[in-house]
């Protein structure tokens, strides 16, 4: 698939839609997002500035990247178009904690192990990034995240 994906774009390099495709593939794939990924994510929203989901994920290939400050930037401004009662912001919440920009912080409780409250939390987060976004959810990631989400049996 990354292979006709490239073969497309070399036969028409503009074409956002096979450029956002790619990115996600390359997303998916790998788990990460990395500098050639970062690249395709910010060409897709500078053309698609209404893609916040996009811009977030070249925010976060931005900020593994070290830039920091252009990464706060840019999510400020996605956040301020996202909606209050929209699903995006706990999606864009959950994305910052995968990649460790959000971690705990210092002195903070350890959410507890596999409690059936963690459980029930983690198969409800679960649930709500496969129905979000299934095309881009990389469950080996989520697994990271919340080690009691292999028990997940969801679709997507």
């Amino acid at each position: 698939a990354l292979l006709a994906y490239e073969s497309a774009l070399r036969r028409d390099p503009n074409n956002i839609d096979v450029v956002a495709d790619l990115a996600d593939l390359r997303f998916k794939m790998s788990g990460q997002v990395d500098p050639a990924t970062t690249q395709l994510y910010l060409q897709v929203f500078e053309a698609r500035p209404d893609s916040l989901r996009i811009g977030y994920l070249a925010g976060i290939g931005l900020w593994l990247q070290g830039k920091k400050a252009e990464a706060e930037a840019m999510w400020a401004g996605i956040n301020a178009r996202a909606s209050e009662t929209g699903p995006e912001r706990q999606m864009f919440a959950a994305l910052r904690q995968m990649f460790g920009i959000d971690p705990l912080a210092p002195g903070s409780p350890a959410p507890p192990g596999n409690s059936p409250q963690q459980a029930m939390f983690t198969r409800a987060i679960v649930s709500l990034a496969l129905k979000m976004a299934p095309h881009i959810v990389c469950r080996v990631a989520i697994r990271r995240l919340c080690p009691c989400a292999r028990d997940h049996k969801g679709s997507g």
